[in-house]
């Protein structure tokens, strides 16, 4: 009996070892690490008090962002998220992890000691949360003022207390030579040419020769105004690779990878960006001392060139690259009633944000619903290109053949140095009358059922019989089927007739409403620019104009483009389309610029100026 306790408890201790060790691994293949700092722990009420929330772990591409509630005493004047990759290198290996890093600016709104809430997000099915903080909040300004330096999506290579270097002492075996071109810091292409519109891939690559590297972090990042941008997450031991320069063998690195897209013409000169970091030599015998040095990259000069404006179609809008298109249904024939799907696919390589929605036209024989848009877009390669899908559902409700299409993309090719206009093949849908019940009863497999007797014997009938029957007009259910194909005529004719006074009067509708419309989405955009939301402003004043002049031309807002707007109002007045056209494309530019354009007497100012622009707008289009 004790052998076998013995036994048991031994097996028990295994399982329990085994399970830890799976809770272990599976804890280890999706851990993150979620942690909240403040730049201060008092503060006064005439300070700002940074939050900052950090999300860091080995792959972070589906990881809910962090959502921060109402805090007492505080009032939230904006936020912002920059990313960067903590790595070091040892020998020809580099570590790496992501972090996120999400900043909340925050005003004290009284006196008092506050916490600051737990932030939670939940990963893989497992809860993260961070540790309150507590905040007090005094009189005047106590916060220390002194100058910090600019965020860059390099920040916190390595949490701030692995900065503070590696201190080696130094031996007579030990190599005490200065490093200088043991480690080169480059971006590339050092030169550039592109369109407007087109990709430029710019990469940041660190070169590494018998050097350990730690502690790596920037000390100037430069802003590249003019361009929008893309970043990609690189996981810097995926691209060490071995290259040859001036005669030495180095590790090459790739610290970044960003997708420029220009959004003007010009020349363009990127400032070099540094590097600070802690590096030793390697090899035989005891490692050399660390040193603190400092490497800065090469300058990166661009020309923009404008798209050529004479040979440019009306229906571009944009699309810089290499495109195709496809549509589909889903099915050919369907019955009325019966539900179709429409989906029409962009694809190729290149600058993809200003492919529209096709634009199907309502008709009278079809229910229209959508469209629904789902796009994959990234790196493929060494070019910027994926997917953009549009699907829509269609009811139709008459019998008949239907075409649609073709659907087309317009886009400018910047090898072959020309516009391309690319089709889709003509979809052909018939629609038959919806399926009639069969009135053949079926066959259930079952004998009928026989009678006792197969004959039955008239019985006498003492007097006159008496005639029960009654003419069909007599019954009252003649008449209902009499009356109701006349109602159902008169249901048609009279649905026909509302639908034909809504068409005759939907343009007339929109027109009025055109401008009321416009008013309510700029009031929006004025909330959001409060808010310091500056994507979401923009995106509301770039909205409320399309919409405006998709009311006031009756056509859909989602087909209009800058060009097309340009074209319409120069014929109807050159001075005011002007205004419009450069102050939508400053729009255009400052929805791109991120965090550059966060401040908030500029996104005032924008919105005030596109309420100007629209009540002149309203004199010189009546």
């Amino acid at each position: 009996m004790i052998k076998r306790s013995k036994r048991l408890a031994g097996a028990g201790v295994i399982l329990i070892g085994m399970s830890l060790l799976a809770q272990v691994c599976f804890s280890q293949g999706n851990e993150i690490e979620l942690t909240a700092s403040v730049d201060a722990d008092k503060i006064g009420l005439d300070d700002i008090l940074y939050f900052t929330v950090q999300v860091k772990g080995k792959d972070l591409s589906d990881v809910p962002v962090p959502s921060l509630s109402d805090i007492e005493g505080f009032s939230i004047l904006g936020s912002s998220r920059s990313t960067s990759q903590q790595f070091q290198i040892i020998g020809n290996k580099a570590e790496s992890s992501v972090s996120y890093n999400y900043i909340y600016t925050l005003k004290p709104q009284k006196k008092g000691v506050f916490n600051l809430p737990s932030v939670k997000i939940i990963y893989k099915n497992v809860s993260y949360s961070t540790t309150p903080i507590k905040i007090e909040v005094k009189e005047g300004s106590v916060k220390k003022t002194a100058p910090q330096r600019r965020r860059s999506v390099f920040d916190d290579f390595f949490d701030d207390n692995d900065r503070t270097g590696f201190d080696f002492p130094r031996s007579r075996t030990s190599d005490q030579r200065e490093i200088a071109d043991e480690i080169i810091l480059e971006r590339s292409p050092a030169e550039a040419e592109v369109y407007v519109g087109g990709q430029i891939i710019l990469n940041t690559y660190l070169y590494a020769a018998e050097v350990d590297i730690f502690n790596l972090a920037p000390s100037s990042d430069p802003s590249l105004d003019g361009f929008w941008i893309e970043e990609t997450t690189l996981n810097p031991q995926e691209t060490r690779t071995q290259v040859q320069r001036g005669g030495r063998l180095y590790t090459r690195f790739t610290l970044r990878r960003q997708v420029l897209f220009p959004a003007k013409a010009g020349d363009f000169s990127i400032p070099p960006m540094s590097l600070e970091m802690n590096a030793r030599r390697i090899g035989f015998g005891t490692p050399g001392f660390s040193q603190k040095i400092t490497r800065k990259s090469n300058i990166v000069k661009i020309r923009v060139l404008s798209l050529p404006r004479d040979t440019m179609p009306g229906d571009f809008t944009g699309a810089v690259g290499n495109f195709d298109i496809e549509a589909k249904l889903n099915k050919t024939q369907a019955a009325v009633g019966e539900a179709v799907s429409l989906v029409v696919t962009y694809k190729g390589t290149g600058n993809m944000k200003d492919i529209r929605a096709p634009e199907l036209k309502e008709s009278p024989d079809f229910t229209l619903y959508g469209p629904e848009q789902a796009q994959d877009l990234g790196l493929r390669g060494s070019v910027w290109g994926g997917e953009k899908i549009w699907k829509y559902i269609l009811v139709p409700k008459a019998t008949g053949e239907t075409v649609f299409g073709p659907f087309n993309v317009t886009f400018f090719n910047p090898e072959a140095k020309k516009y391309i206009t690319r089709s889709s093949g003509v979809l052909k849908l018939r629609v038959k009358e919806g399926a009639l019940p069969d009135s053949t009863p079926a066959y259930t497999g079952q004998i009928p059922e026989l009678r006792q007797n197969d004959i039955n014997y008239i019985s006498d009938v003492n007097g006159e019989i008496e005639d029960e029957s009654k003419l069909l007009l007599q019954m009252p259910v003649a008449w209902i089927l009499l009356a109701l194909p006349v109602l159902v005529n008169l249901g048609i004719f009279t649905f026909g007739f509302v639908q034909a006074r809504r068409k005759i009067n939907v343009a007339a509708f929109r027109l009025r409403r055109a401008s009321s419309e416009a008013v309510k989405t700029l009031k929006e955009a004025s909330h959001a620019a409060q808010k310091k939301e500056t994507q979401k402003s923009y995106d509301l004043i770039i909205k409320a104009f399309a919409g405006y002049f998709a009311d006031k031309w009756n056509t859909a807002a989602g087909g209009l483009t800058l060009e097309m707007v340009r074209k319409r109002l120069e014929n109807t007045n050159a001075d005011i389309g002007k205004k419009v056209i450069e102050f939508l494309e400053e729009c255009e530019y400052c929805r791109f610029a991120g965090s550059r354009m966060e401040d908030k007497s500029k996104m005032d100012a924008m919105v005030a100026t596109s309420r100007n622009l629209l009540r002149e707008l309203e004199r010189k289009l009546k």
